[in-house]
């Protein structure tokens, strides 16, 4: 699941944005953290498909807060290493979200 933690302007207190957090439901209900399962999607090769299905998320969460008057609305996104150096994600999500009305500056990679 996709979790959004707020970015907060400490001097004013103003969202100045957001983190998208990848989480995993476990069968027992408890939340499980990126830490616990990223190393298993690198080491099987699944981290692909979990970056692109995160970046289709968070863009088109990101534009329909756009569409209901959230202008400003930004979200930050970590990235796995061997998705980073895989330059189809980045330049696809650039093209997602540009047709979704969700500019790429409006976006931070870490």
């Amino acid at each position: 699941m996709l979790m959004f933690q707020p970015q907060i302007a400490l001097h004013t207190f103003e969202v100045t944005g957001l983190e998208a957090l990848l989480r995993w439901r476990k069968p027992d209900g408890r939340v499980a953290t990126a830490t616990e399962f990223i190393h298993i999607a690198e080491k099987t090769g699944l981290i692909h498909e979990l970056t692109d299905w995160v970046l289709r998320s968070a863009t088109s969460t990101v534009a329909a807060w756009r569409a209901q008057g959230w202008h400003r609305a930004s979200v930050a996104i970590n990235i796995s290493a061997p998705s980073s150096s895989k330059a189809t994600s980045v330049s696809t999500s650039r093209a997602r979200s540009k047709s979704q009305a969700c500019p790429p500056a409006r976006w931070s990679w870490s």
